[in-house]
């Protein structure tokens, strides 16, 4: 899958407020969603939660009786990706696993990738200083 899907702008807040860990109802997300003060409608969220779904973006769990809607890791990653890239120097694309927002292996990866959500932290979701010496300089290395 591409790290820049072609959504619309109302796909792309959908997904921006579906990040909460416990999952967010339609309702919440709809609340959220008004924050943006964007031309947009109630029944406009379920259509838009169902594309994210089919994009394995979103995922929906039922807690008794009732959807909770959450990013998979796929979303977190979409989404993390389009944010790095509002940045000037946005840096290399996330390697297979990583979402930025989790710990994608049990040691930090060779190259310090800075992962611009989270001041610090790798794409790898390790700490900076917990990569190795030589892990940290790469990034400086790389054009």
């Amino acid at each position: 899958m591409t790290l820049t899907p072609s959504l619309s702008d109302f796909d792309w807040i959908v997904l921006q407020e579906t990040h909460a860990v416990e999952g967010v109802t339609p309702d919440e997300v709809w609340s959220r969603v008004q924050y943006h003060n964007v031309p947009a409608f109630r029944s406009m969220i379920e259509p838009a939660l169902r594309r994210l779904s089919s994009l394995n973006l979103v995922r929906s769990l039922e807690l008794e009786g009732h959807p909770l809607w959450m990013r998979t890791p796929q979303g977190h990653l979409i989404f993390n990706w389009r944010t790095q890239l509002t940045w000037p120097d946005p840096g290399p694309e996330p390697r297979p696993g990583e979402t930025g927002n989790n710990r994608a292996s049990a040691a930090p990866c060779d190259q310090y990738r800075p992962f611009h959500g989270q001041p610090g932290y790798c794409w790898c979701g390790w700490y900076r200083d917990e990569h190795s010496a030589q892990a940290q300089q790469s990034k400086e290395a790389t054009p």
